[in-house]
């Protein structure tokens, strides 16, 4: 690497995907350093699973507390474990406060640990200048004061996980004075009856430029609140996401009062469940009209309860995606099995598609390859395999492979239920001295959870 040119370096790094690899990057040389060190601390991830999750934190902070310049590079501060109480150890929660000061640049945060928040640490946050996209653990009680909240401002999204009555009752307040930068709005429950109708009607007549709107778990939310919502906005909303909400909610009620509030979405997410679980083409009839004029290219849809593979509803799938085959990039559906004629229909159809998840039963494995042939510029897999007793069957690689190669060549990730593999590509030369590409699979080397483990919330 000491005889590339510098230009190279950013070209080569911004293709490393493990942390560990980037660190020993920096320390090929001096030029090496100085292109992956800002990479090496740009976004700095830590998930629960991790091996010494909550240890990885106490070293990170304790870097960026003694090491200024570095903090500056932290961009994306993404924490789903983090030490609380006696955890802290011997450094002291000043560390961590004074680690969060030194992040000048910081322009996203996570933090979903619960209790893992207090005052101090949200005080800290109100003083990042450039901090623009915040994910909290809601659940106030006993770890923070809620209204300290209101001291963060300049936020283009807010994420509330879980949020407690107290949350509740600020977030229409801290929704108001982040409304003139507010863009995204995201409330995650399990089933909570806190956040309902009047609550989004409060937060749509203060933040009327939203283009993001997630709810998932708002189990007293109806299509009422959603069209009031949509209704009052003064910009277009470009992404959508509605899943459990109220049983109530009735989707030809959210159809006839805002589909031409729809005509710029490209993403949406919906679940199924109340009336449509009694009746799929009538849920497939009301979502399909309100959705006609949307430009959608992502598709995701889920079950709120397992649904069985029925060949009858190819047509109604058919329905669903008809309008937007030229645009789908992506489509998902969880819960609800797919069968290979349907799998079929929606490959050929949609030629732009390029991320497939989708529950199918095990016993059409083998039928999938031709199928999936016709996405043509598909790049990620991913196969469920709904179990009704028992373990979900794990599928041999061989197995996995041959359904591989008979996939596009454009195809880079292969999940099939909780295993994931990566696409690798190995230059080969056959006996004539003429080189070719052979595919095989390998470890999943990202540092993100893979996507298909985030679709679903509730």
């Amino acid at each position: 690497m000491a005889q590339l040119p510098l230009e190279l370096f950013p070209a080569i790094f911004e293709n490393i995907l493990k942390p560990s690899q980037l660190a020993t990057c920096c320390l090929v040389s001096k030029a090496a350093s100085a292109f992956a060190i800002p990479l090496l601390y740009d976004r700095i991830l830590i998930y629960a699973w991790h091996k010494g999750a909550k240890i990885r934190v106490v070293q990170v902070f304790n870097t960026l507390a003694k090491r200024p310049r570095l903090a500056r590079y932290v961009h994306s501060l993404e924490l789903r474990d983090f030490p609380k109480g006696p955890e802290i150890g011997v450094y002291g929660a000043a560390v961590f406060l004074l680690a969060l000061d030194n992040c000048i640049n910081l322009q996203r945060c996570i933090w979903t640990r619960d209790g893992s928040l207090n005052n101090e640490i949200l005080k800290s946050l109100s003083a990042l200048q450039q901090l623009q996209s915040l994910t909290i653990n809601g659940h106030s009680a006993r770890f923070y004061d809620a209204r300290c909240l209101l001291d963060i401002r300049g936020l283009r999204d807010i994420c509330v996980i879980m949020p407690s009555a107290e949350v509740v009752r600020v977030l229409v307040e801290w929704a108001e004075l982040n409304a003139n930068t507010l863009r995204g709005l995201e409330i995650i429950c399990k089933t909570s009856p806190l956040i309902a109708d009047e609550h989004l009607a409060l937060i749509a007549s203060s933040c009327t430029t939203l283009e993001r709107l997630r709810l998932a778990g708002c189990s007293k939310v109806s299509h009422d609140g959603v069209s009031s919502f949509l209704s009052s906005n003064r910009v277009p909303m470009v992404e959508l996401a509605l899943e459990g909400l109220s049983p109530s909610f009735k989707w030809a009620g959210l159809s006839l009062k805002c589909s031409n509030h729809l005509t710029h979405m490209r993403s949406i997410t919906l679940s199924i469940g109340g009336e449509a679980e009694s009746d799929f083409a009538e849920w497939v009839e009301s979502v399909a009209t309100m959705l006609l004029d949307a430009p959608l290219e992502q598709l995701q849809i889920y079950s709120t309860g397992p649904r069985s593979g029925d060949p009858t509803h190819n047509e109604l799938w058919s329905r669903l995606i008809t309008p937007h085959v030229a645009r789908l990039t992506r489509f998902s559906v969880h819960r609800m099995l797919l069968l290979p004629n349907t799998i079929e229909d929606i490959c050929r159809k949609c030629s732009r598609l390029e991320q497939l998840f989708i529950a199918v039963p095990y016993a059409t494995f083998d039928l999938l390859g031709p199928p999936l042939a016709s996405a043509i510029n598909l790049r990620t897999l991913h196969l469920n395999f709904p179990q009704t007793f028992g373990d979900p069957p794990l599928v041999p690689l061989d197995k996995a492979l041959a359904l591989v190669r008979q996939c596009s060549s454009t195809l880079t990730q292969l999940g099939c239920n909780t295993r994931v593999w990566q696409v690798v590509r190995d230059i080969r030369t056959d006996d004539q001295g003429n080189p070719y590409v052979e595919r095989s699979l390998g470890r999943y080397e990202k540092p993100d959870i893979p996507e298909q483990f985030l679709v679903v919330h509730t």
